[in-house]
């Protein structure tokens, strides 16, 4: 095969970097959220930013699975992101700072998952004495009156 057969079969069309730069047509939130796991699993152990998932969904899927949110910022549509919340794997992350989604370590996710226990146990152990309070305060306003 001479060089310029080889080009040729590799070099992409103009034809196929058009279609690949247009986005997909009919796409529904389903088909976006799974992607956005996707794109997050795939870049893991980085961080996957909100920007640029915003500007991925709109190149790959079109604008209309993009919003303005309350401050005018372009965002993913909310049926997209309570989908995707729905469907996401529990391992998945937001990070409110960096508005950004990641993927934990095994250590991570075993501190976080301690961290969760303690949380629930200090919050069992507040309503157990608030509720062995309780009736001791209905007593004393009984007395009281």
């Amino acid at each position: 095969m001479s060089e310029r057969e080889n080009t040729a079969e590799t070099t992409p069309t103009v034809e196929a970097a058009e279609q690949a730069a247009a986005p997909r047509e009919a796409a529904s939130a389903e088909e976006v959220a799974a992607w956005l796991v996707e794109r997050i699993q795939r870049v893991t152990p980085h961080a996957f930013y909100a920007k640029t998932a915003v500007r991925e969904i709109e190149e790959d899927f079109g604008e209309d699975f993009i919003v303005a949110d309350r401050n005018g910022h372009a965002s993913i549509r909310p049926d997209v992101l309570a989908v995707f919340g729905e469907s996401k794997p529990a391992e998945i992350r937001w990070n409110t700072r960096s508005k950004s989604w990641w993927l934990p370590t095994p250590e991570q996710l075993a501190a976080f998952k301690e961290a969760d226990e303690r949380k629930a146990a200090k919050k069992r152990a507040h309503e157990a004495s608030r509720a062995a309070a309780a009736p001791a305060e209905a007593k004393e306003g009984k007395a009281s009156a």
